[in-house]
């Protein structure tokens, strides 16, 4: 991750937008951050961390970074960077109260937080919500914010922990490099070679449950078993088919006897059939004759129908005759009252003509009347156009003489804000000094505070500076009694060195003398601290002091000046309002004075426009009168005129429709007359007809009944049957007829057949057959058992070889396998118990302590060398754990912890310069194209400052920056490419300076 540039607007201290261009210092690789404590210089890291990370990154909250000194302003940040050749923008905004800009200046408004992540190569969004951009940050660097800020940024405070904490040490690592991937294939062998230990346990434990469900416990003693089930097989199959045999022979025997006993059935059953047919004879021979005398019947049938037609048809003429006569007679009559009807019409003849006349004047009339409506209606709508257009003129009128007023007004206005504004620069400026004396006096109060609480500490503390002296006078005392326990002839006294022991003295309580040693060390150190922090604040007191101005004994007094702060802060306020609304009323003059000639334009427009009306007004009048001196005042009025015109035309129009219907009805009439008396001679006709044919039928129905033997009607209709009885009596007849026949010669042939046997005894044969199919189908159901045992072996058996087969082949592949896990997971005996992954880290780390050592080296002259704990020792069950070598007193190892805070700062920085470019030599590692330093660099002296930054200088210049961010002055002069941050009465500014 490369810098780029970073903005702030509204963030912490920085009230006014500052943005930092990180490109500009790629040329010189590394620059210092420099300025007041409290400046912001701090604030500058952590919303660089915020902008990729989100609030949870930093100590303070997204909340904490909102500025107060700027309600009206919101807080932003947006930070600009290139990563793996693509270059990124990211944009936060925290949530925040701010004042709203509409309605209300003082009411307060929640912003909600925001986030966006672009890819700016391509112009694609890749996160728009707080919680996404975080994960996809992440996922783009390949680091948590805790690794950011252990190989990037490193804070104040948080600097020693890459190099003593071996756990922290190690999760950087596995992220910068991505040696996760080690990790995952080691699970990956792991998983496949518990996947092939539990499928080769899985054959085991079926070749034992095939085993089992067999009934055997070998293969051996399952081949001798599937031997004797295919043995026991082939018997049951030979019994089954001698059973068979016998099976079948019982079963033709029955169907033989079946047949013979169906034959003598049939014997029986015709002779009976016989006998009934004989019994119904003498009915068959009466139905018989009645079937011949209705059949003579039925040919004379169709004549007498006909004859019976015939003379119901003549009847049916001559009435109609009579009818159509009747006919002639009414239509004669109607022809007649027609007539006269219209004779009476054609005598109106002098009354149509003249309401045709008064229609046609009328029609005549309908022009000028619709120009008359015509000319009304216009002059109408211009009349209330004009009206109109003299409200419209009234309005502009007064709207002129409002904007006049209304401008006069502001002006007046105008002139007092200016008054208040132009005293801005006064008003703010005291109030500045105001602020940052109450901000000293209430430093002052502090310090004061301090020194007087650590006096009355140093008061009470058993006695103070008295008592330490009397436990330093107690512990000298019991100084001799303490070694005289120790001494022996001919060895030297400590005290004095006289080999010589004439008189020794008492032997003193070690454990009093320890107790009071640790009482008199514990006393001294809270005094020399209690005394160090009354010197610290009295120096700070007197530093706040100097730099305000003023004596021990001219402070001001603080409520006084807070009570003028505030009024100063009031009377800001008020400039700051007066200067809003000027703003205000500046926009409404300017827009004031663009609107005034708009409103002059209108109102001589609607001078015109008025006066254009009034006289169209009076033309369309006049015309509108000359018009109605042409029509008849009674019908001037459109709603008259149309009524009389619609009467008019009623009146034609009902009288030439009476003459049209008279006329029609005597036309229909005469039709009618000349109808009904072609329809008289044509029924008249039909009548002869009908009559002749009547007697036609006649004759020949009475010589067709004589034909047939028949003397009368009468003796016709007794012979009469019914057309469907007599079918049915028919074919009953032919059916007696064909059964009495048939069931004869099949009596004759059937016993022909059964001449010289005897009927068979089926009982018996039925009982034979069915031991016979009882003892078939116990056979095979035998031979069904013995079918399904062997098969059960048999599948048993292929089963069986088939598991051998898979649990032999997957053997070697499980072997090695478990083989290949054990080695990745570190538990192969004889080696170190260490897994893949942190033999890769260890490869790493082998190379970053190669690199870091170099610029430790660099740094100390040679003195201190990393090293990374034995793993034979104890690398396999602690992890990463570093020592560091001093080769200026004789090489020996100890724990990095044991490194004071200047060797601790310039071993982390050794290491972390190893770290960042390791990552850029080695593929697939994170991108680590900056650093930066936050502090640390205090507990140096000045020789080591020069040899760090002689270090710093002689990185690889690869475009990387380095950023140092302290307050040490000496710094100032050895790094000439510099940020400077500094406070203002406003808020915190940041000026970029590349020559010192």
């Amino acid at each position: 991750m490369k810098p780029i540039a970073l903005k702030l607007e509204a963030f912490g201290p920085f009230v006014e937008t500052q943005t930092i261009e990180f490109e500009a210092f790629s040329a010189h690789g590394l620059f210092l951050i420099h300025g007041a404590t409290g400046s912001g210089k701090s604030t500058l890291l952590d919303a660089l961390t915020y902008a990729l990370f989100d609030s949870k990154s930093v100590e303070r909250g997204g909340a904490d970074f909102v500025s107060t000194l700027d309600p009206g302003a919101t807080t932003r940040v947006t930070f600009e960077f290139e990563h793996g050749g693509r270059a990124y923008r990211i944009m936060r905004q925290p949530a925040q109260w701010r004042r709203s800009k509409r309605g209300d200046a003082d009411e307060l408004v929640q912003v909600q937080s925001e986030a966006e992540l672009q890819d700016l190569t391509d112009r694609r969004v890749l996160a728009t919500k707080t919680s996404d951009t975080t994960r996809e940050v992440e996922r783009l660097l390949n680091m948590t914010v805790e690794q950011f800020r252990q190989t990037v940024v490193l804070p104040q405070g948080e600097f020693r922990s890459v190099i003593t904490d071996h756990k922290t040490r190690r999760e950087v690592l596995a992220r910068v490099f991505r040696t996760s991937r080690f990790a995952r294939l080691t699970d990956r062998i792991r998983r496949r070679a518990d996947a092939l230990d539990a499928q080769a346990g899985q054959l085991q434990e079926r070749r034992r449950a095939i085993l089992a469900d067999t009934g055997v416990n070998s293969t051996t003693v399952l081949a001798a078993t599937l031997a004797t089930a295919a043995a026991a097989r082939d018997e049951a199959a030979r019994e089954r088919a001698r059973r068979d045999e016998v099976r079948i022979l019982a079963a033709a025997r029955v169907e033989a006897a079946g047949r013979l006993a169906a034959s003598f059935a049939e014997l029986d059953g015709l002779r009976a059939t016989l006998a009934d047919l004989e019994a119904q004879r003498s009915a068959i021979d009466l139905e018989r004759t009645r079937c011949e005398r209705g059949t003579r019947a039925a040919r004379v049938l169709d004549l007498r129908d006909a004859y019976a037609s015939a003379r119901v048809e003549a009847t049916a003429t001559r009435t109609a005759t009579h009818g159509a006569g009747a006919a002639v007679d009414s239509a004669v009559e109607a022809l007649q009252k027609a007539a006269v009807a219209l004779d009476r019409e054609q005598a109106r003849e002098g009354e149509r003509a003249l309401a045709l006349e008064r229609e046609r004047s009328l029609r005549a009339l309908a022009g000028p009347l619709a120009d008359l409506r015509e000319a009304r209606a216009e002059a109408d709508a211009k009349a209330e156009a004009l009206t109109r257009a003299e409200l419209d003129l009234a309005a502009a009128t007064t709207a002129v003489a409002e904007h006049q007023q209304r401008r006069h007004a502001l002006s007046e206005v105008r002139v007092g804000l200016r008054r208040v504004v132009a005293t801005d620069r006064e008003v703010r400026e005291g109030a500045r000094v105001l602020e940052a004396h109450v901000v000293a006096l209430r430093q002052v109060e502090e310090q004061e505070r301090i020194a007087s609480a650590a006096r009355h500490s140093l008061a009470n503390a058993n006695g103070g500076e008295d008592a330490a002296a009397r436990w330093l006078l107690d512990l000298r005392d019991h100084a001799a009694g303490l070694l005289a326990s120790d001494l022996r002839p001919g060895e030297a006294c400590p005290v004095c060195g006289s080999t010589d022991h004439p008189a020794l003295g008492q032997p003193a309580d070690v454990g009093a003398v320890t107790a009071l040693l640790d009482t008199y060390r514990e006393e001294s150190a809270l005094i020399a601290t209690l005394r160090a922090a009354i010197d610290l604040a009295e120096r700070r007191r007197r530093e706040i002091l100097a730099e305000r101005g003023w004596a021990s004994d001219e402070v001001p007094d603080a409520a006084d000046v807070r009570e003028r702060a505030a009024a100063a802060a009031a009377s800001l306020e008020e400039v700051e309002a007066a200067r809003r609304q000027l703003e205000r009323i500046d926009a409404e003059c300017d827009a004031l004075d663009v609107r005034g000639p708009e409103l002059e334009v209108r109102h001589r427009e609607l001078v015109r426009e008025h006066g254009s009306l009034d006289g169209e007004v009076r033309g369309l009048r006049a015309r509108a009168a000359a018009l109605e001196e042409r029509v008849d005042p009674a019908l001037r009025d459109p709603g008259a005129f149309e009524t009389e015109l619609a009467a008019a035309e009623a009146a034609t129009a009902r009288l030439t429709r009476s003459l049209a219907e008279a006329e029609r009805a005597h036309l229909r009439a005469t039709s009618d007359v000349e109808r009904a008396r072609g329809e008289h001679i044509l029924r008249s006709e039909r009548a002869q007809a009908a009559e002749s044919a009547a007697e036609a039928a006649e004759g020949a129905f009475f010589e067709r009944l004589r034909e047939q033997g028949f003397d009368t009607p009468d003796a016709l209709a007794a012979a009469e049957v019914p057309t469907e009885d007599l079918e049915r009596t028919t074919a009953r007849l032919a059916q007696f007829d064909a059964e009495r026949s048939g069931a004869m010669g099949s009596l004759r042939v059937v016993a022909a057949q059964l001449e010289g046997k005897e009927r068979p005894d089926l009982d018996a044969l039925h009982s034979r057959a069915g031991d016979a199919e009882a003892a078939w189908t116990e056979a095979d159901e035998g031979l069904t058992r013995a079918n399904e045992a062997l098969h059960r072996l048999v599948a048993a058996d292929r089963e069986l070889r088939d598991v051998q087969e898979r649990y032999d082949a997957l053997g070697d592949r499980l072997e090695a396998t478990a083989r290949l896990a054990e080695l990745a997971s570190g538990r192969v005996r004889g080696r170190a118990k260490i897994d893949f992954e942190t033999f890769v880290i260890e490869s790493i780390v082998a190379e970053v302590l190669s690199i870091g050592n170099a610029h430790l080296h660099g740094m100390t002259d040679g003195r201190y060398t990393l090293h990374l704990v034995d793993r034979d020792e104890e690398a396999g069950r602690r992890g990463l754990e570093l020592e560091v070598s001093d080769n200026f007193s004789g090489g020996g190892r100890r724990p990095v912890k044991t490194l004071s805070g200047g060797e601790g700062f310039l071993a982390s920085l050794a290491l972390a310069l190893g770290l960042s470019e390791s990552a850029e030599r080695t593929s697939g590692a994170s991108e680590l194209g900056a650093l930066f330093i936050d502090e640390g660099f205090g507990s140096l002296d000045a020789a080591a400052l020069d040899t760090v930054v002689g270090v710093l200088r002689t990185l690889p210049n690869d475009g990387r920056v380095v950023g140092v961010i302290t307050h040490v002055d000496e710094m100032k002069r050895r790094i000439p490419a510099q940020l400077l941050v500094e406070r203002h009465a406003v808020g915190s500014r940041v000026t970029r300076c590349l020559d010192g």
